[in-house]
């Protein structure tokens, strides 16, 4: 039986909140709720990615429906477990007239729903079109993270060549993975790239994550050398099926910053697209980080998307206690 939840969403016209499987049967009766906003191309894809973390998640995922007393659907909302003890929330779809108070109070229940399994952070990404929603988030308990830029460089940008530069890449095989994860976690000293996560995970839980991207984790990292020396890594996923190659994450340790590395690195994995057919590669990059995004755009990458990013971050309490009761 789905698990309720009866919470008045404005006077005495009382609704229920249901848990229910996320698989494609249920995601099907509320995919107009859910993706409504988006054109018909991009609402197959998202459902198709909802399905792949389904499966992924196993019975570690759900969606949230709210229905009135008259068993008409108010809106809705997707969450699953990944990989790194995160969870990830879609945006609450609502229909009129159902407003701000169902959109908080669905996020309020995936909140309760995602700490029984001992997460660390839930993140929500919402398009920057959709800002009317902002207050709603934010009165659940998330906390606004950063604005995202979502940049592509495509093929004609991609060079020929290996940069001429002081920098080596060196595979992820060639280094242990504690010292691989070492070497991640020192480019995040007083990195510009959404700071307010620094020191909110283990580095252990961050690399799992990324390993859930792409096909052949781990096949495309490496640790950045110069001098003999690591100075950073880099980290690639690959897309076949897209053609693309994606920019998981590339950082510098302080003392190896001001160099033009950076750029450099950047010209690496672009050589490394062109070697493997991709005709294009993609990233995404705080906004406040401005000299990466000078950096980026002197490679050729362009913004064609703005997203922002919200955190919900369970008290230690919250968290254990949740998990004891699972």
């Amino acid at each position: 039986m789905p698990e309720s939840l009866r919470e008045p969403e404005r006077g005495n016209s009382p609704f229920r909140i249901d848990v229910e499987p996320l698989d494609i049967p249920h995601l099907r009766k509320v995919s107009s709720i859910l993706f409504g906003h988006v054109e018909a191309s991009a609402r197959a894809r998202q459902l198709n990615h909802l399905l792949q973390e389904s499966a992924a998640a196993g019975e570690r995922c759900g969606i949230l429906v709210a229905r009135d007393l008259d068993e008409r659907t108010l809106g809705a909302l997707a969450w699953y477990i990944q990989p790194g003890r995160t969870a990830i929330a879609t945006p609450p779809g609502v229909v009129p007239p159902a407003g701000n108070r169902l959109i908080t109070e669905l996020l309020r229940r995936a909140c309760r729903e995602v700490e029984r399994y001992h997460i660390d952070l839930m993140f929500l990404t919402l398009e920057s079109h959709r800002h009317y929603m902002i207050r709603a988030i934010e009165e659940a308990g998330l906390k606004h993270l950063a604005n995202l830029a979502y940049m592509v460089a495509t093929l004609d940008e991609f060079p020929e060549a290996p940069p001429r530069s002081a920098l080596k890449l060196h595979p992820y095989g060639e280094t242990s993975p504690s010292k691989f994860a070492a070497i991640v976690e020192a480019t995040y000293e007083d990195t510009l790239d959404c700071p307010a996560l620094n020191g909110m995970r283990d580095i252990d839980d961050v690399l799992s994550g990324y390993k859930t991207i792409g096909q052949s984790p781990t096949s495309l990292w490496y640790v950045i050398m110069a001098e003999n020396r690591p100075v950073g890594c880099l980290l690639l996923a690959d897309h076949p099926d897209t053609e693309s190659l994606e920019l998981v994450y590339m950082g510098l340790i302080k003392s190896a910053r001001g160099n033009g590395w950076g750029l450099a690195a950047t010209q690496y994995a672009q050589w490394i697209a062109r070697q493997l057919g991709r005709r294009s590669i993609l990233l995404a990059v705080d906004e406040a980080n401005e000299p990466a995004l000078h950096m980026y755009s002197k490679a050729g990458f362009c913004a064609f998307e703005r997203r922002l990013v919200f955190m919900y971050r369970p008290t230690p309490d919250e968290s254990g206690q949740a998990a004891e009761e699972a």
